[in-house]
């Protein structure tokens, strides 16, 4: 869902960079919010590490540099998929989505991705 939602203002991600350099409020606003979905991301990992679906970093900062990709991934996916994608808008989101979580898959235990796999079969 939220992919479509951003999917549908796509301008704005396309042109990120170009708003951050023209208006030093909005870069700084968008910073403070990068700021809280860091600390969002790191409660939401230690929440899987406790139910055993994450593991550990396997050295200090690594899931701040999970996080990174997230947001390079976040802010960029759909400057790619313009110039990339050919296929329809459905299609195309549930790509950049399994593109996404991707990333975060090395990251899960036996146990995280046995839930996980269960999830694709039941989306299926």
């Amino acid at each position: 869902v939220a992919t479509r939602i951003f999917f549908k203002y796509r301008f704005i991600m396309i042109d990120l960079v170009r708003i951050m350099r023209s208006d030093i409020r909005i870069k700084l606003h968008y910073k403070a919010l990068m700021e809280r979905r860091k600390e969002e991301f790191m409660f939401i990992f230690q929440k899987l590490k406790n139910d055993g679906l994450m593991r550990e970093e396997h050295y200090p900062g690594e899931y701040i540099m999970l996080i990174t990709v997230f947001n390079i991934l976040g802010d960029f996916w759909m400057a790619h998929a313009e110039i990339h994608y050919t296929g329809n808008e459905k299609e195309m989101l549930h790509y950049y989505s399994s593109v996404i979580f991707s990333s975060f898959y090395p990251f899960l235990t036996p146990k995280g991705v046995e839930q996980v796999d269960s999830l694709k079969t039941v989306e299926r």
